[in-house]
């Protein structure tokens, strides 16, 4: 039994072995795998040069910057909310970057290990403004489109319990469908996540036929996945996106990034790489946040360009402000 036991154990560190790590198969590619939903305003979105667009986007390249150093080397896998996460589970792709609610079951039983969160929102409500709709209780007795298999379908199914109303949902699995079935007449209300449902408006519905109701009947933590079970990997996704937001609370920005890793405090050295300490955890270089925000900016610029006044969504910070403005970011420390 001894040698069973000790013969198993010998082979432990060999099956191990055998499995490659992500970032052993990114470096080897050359590139990030992200599945990106590819048509979300503010999200994901190809311009008209091809270039994607969107936090979701700057989140892989992030990624990306850390791992590789080069915020390009990203591919854009596009795919419906369930194929994305089932790919990301799997290991055909290297994360999941798409708008994507991180829940108790998605983390614990779904091999998936949430990464972070980039996105503090809440689901709500689009209707076209000739309806008459004002809220919530306006919605009794009407269809209302949602995402098939995404948790907003479950969250609107228990609003409607908790409003003591009857909503019909319209369940689609693809942005398109909705937009079209919306477009139709199909349903009275379109219902997602709230900072997605502002980019639509602002960018595709207009705000002078459609208004957003003001209940807002969830909580939605949005931010990337990786596949569970491979915890550096899993390590490097949470710490990138957690350094977007410590480079803002530390005042690091893409434009100044270079003058403070040569001449600033000791702390913010050692995050941008002037002084060693904080790459060999992860398996990274020490300057591996340096690349991050030189070439993706701190989370600020991130948020401005694509959901801010830089953008045609023009959505204040609310939620997603620094703790110490009254919002929900609080950077982990690095150190």
């Amino acid at each position: 039994m001894r040698k069973l036991i000790a013969t198993l154990m010998m082979g432990l560190p060999l099956a191990a072995a055998a499995q490659p790590s992500t970032l052993d198969a990114v470096r080897a590619r050359g590139e990030v795998l992200c599945a990106v939903h590819t048509g979300l305003p503010g999200f994901a979105v190809a311009g008209a040069d091809g270039r994607m667009a969107g936090i979701d986007a700057d989140t892989c390249r992030a990624v990306a910057a850390a791992a590789l150093g080069d915020a390009g080397k990203v591919r854009f896998v596009p795919g419906s909310m369930a194929d994305s996460l089932a790919a990301t589970a799997a290991g055909r792709v290297d994360l999941v970057a798409r708008a994507a609610t991180q829940t108790m079951m998605r983390d614990t039983a779904m091999g998936l290990a949430a990464a972070g969160v980039t996105v503090f929102d809440g689901q709500g409500f689009v209707v076209r403004r000739a309806s008459g709709i004002e809220d919530l209780a306006g919605l009794a007795g009407r269809t209302v489109c949602v995402t098939a298999g995404s948790t907003n379908e479950q969250s609107l199914a228990d609003a409607a319990k908790r409003a003591g109303i009857a909503i019909t949902p319209l369940a689609l699995p693809t942005l398109a469908e909705l937009l079209a079935a919306f477009g139709e007449g199909r349903c009275a209300a379109l219902s997602a996540d709230m900072v997605p449902l502002a980019g639509l408006v602002a960018t595709r519905f207009g705000t002078a036929e459609h208004v957003m109701l003001p209940d807002v009947i969830s909580r939605e933590p949005l931010g990337p996945f990786v596949r569970d079970g491979d915890r550096q990997w899993e390590q490097i996704a949470f710490w990138t996106v957690n350094a977007l937001i410590e480079a803002e609370a530390m005042g690091i920005t893409s434009a100044n990034a270079a003058t403070l890793r040569d001449s600033g405090p000791p702390r913010i050295r050692r995050l941008l790489g002037g002084l060693p300490g904080l790459g060999a955890p992860l398996g990274l270089p020490d300057d591996w946040m340096f690349r991050v925000v030189t070439q993706v900016g701190n989370y600020a610029e991130m948020y401005e360009r694509n959901l801010g006044g830089g953008s045609p969504i023009g959505l204040v910070r609310g939620l997603n402000q620094l703790y110490d403005r009254g919002g929900l970011l609080y950077p982990v420390p690095m150190r």
